[in-house]
């Protein structure tokens, strides 16, 4: 008999609570089980760990296995829109697999991304309406009522939800307020609190890295880096992280050649060709520069047509 069933599996998934939903899917591939909810679980991993093109190519199998999974649906749009890929994102985004309820929170989170808190609010408001108990829309919510309408009560529901709640989405949004309002040292704080809250989770890391690098702290985020644990420095976007602090402090031949062995690995991810680019035009490398230009547009051949299919279809 199994410890966990697959009915428990699918519901956990449907309610986007991805460490526990992870950790019964390790117990069903330990036990032999083989399903396209295995390969769910797989892109929830993934995508955890920022192997998003890895997510990617897990939610794809899953739905080929079974083409109305519409949770994988919505990991296939939230790895493409992490990656970077912002026009397969909103085809797969406004496409008939994913449900209605769950596109509106991936409106939310492009919109945020874009810095359109209107829109932001509007559609964790119709999330909120169908799943209230959501943690990441409400975080949403109050964070684009704080940033774009400096409504103070929202700063407050966020610090409520992220001490009450150990909501790591409600801390990384309240840290992203505070960056964005100059409060570098309480940001930095409240990364060091998510760190502590889920050791697991490698995005309080990369982003304590990024708060050093872009402040200019150089020698602090190399140190940072040399901290993080290995499992995590391993990771693609840890190294490309890695790659452009090796540009920063001027060892520009050492992070080319880092850049391309991550841009081979992941061609469709837009976030290790951006790197490469800038690190080859600090080079002045222009002729390498437009060999990855060209290379890019090649690797990512199939992408392209996998667009204008899903683009064509729902026209």
């Amino acid at each position: 008999m199994l410890n966990v069933s697959l009915k428990e599996l699918v519901s956990c998934l449907q309610r986007e609570e991805w460490p526990e939903a992870i950790r019964m899917a390790k117990i069903l591939r330990e036990e032999g089980v083989d399903a396209p909810w295995l390969d769910v679980c797989f892109a929830a991993e993934f995508r955890h760990k920022s192997q998003l093109q890895e997510a990617l190519h897990a939610a794809e199998r899953a739905l080929k296995a079974d083409p109305s999974n519409r949770v994988a649906a919505s990991l296939r749009a939230s790895a493409a829109q992490e990656m970077g890929q912002k026009n397969l994102a909103e085809v797969f985004i406004e496409g008939d697999d994913v449900s209605p309820t769950i596109r509106h929170l991936l409106r939310a989170r492009a919109a945020f991304d874009a810095t359109d808190y209107p829109r932001t609010r509007v559609e964790a408001v119709r999330f909120l309406s169908e799943v209230p108990s959501s943690l990441e829309a409400q975080s949403l919510l109050h964070a684009a009522r704080w940033i774009g309408n400096k409504t103070k009560e929202s700063r407050k529901e966020l610090e409520r939800l992220f001490e009450e709640q150990h909501s790591i989405q409600a801390g990384f949004k309240l840290f992203f307020g505070l960056y964005l309002n100059g409060d570098v040292s309480a940001a930095i704080k409240v990364l060091s609190q998510c760190i502590d809250l889920d050791p697991t989770d490698p995005w309080p890391r990369l982003r304590l890295i990024g708060v050093y690098e872009e402040t200019g702290k150089i020698e602090q985020a190399l140190i940072a880096y040399q901290e993080t644990p290995s499992e995590f420095r391993d990771l693609p976007f840890t190294q490309l992280n890695y790659a452009r602090l090796l540009a920063l402090s001027g060892k520009l031949g050492e992070a080319e050649r880092l850049c391309w062995k991550l841009f081979r690995g992941s061609p469709e991810d837009m976030r290790f060709f951006r790197v490469l680019t800038w690190v080859l035009r600090k080079r002045r490398m222009w002729h390498k520069w437009v060999y990855a230009i060209g290379l890019f547009m090649w690797l990512t051949r199939d992408t392209t047509k996998r667009l204008k299919t899903e683009t064509e279809k729902q026209a």
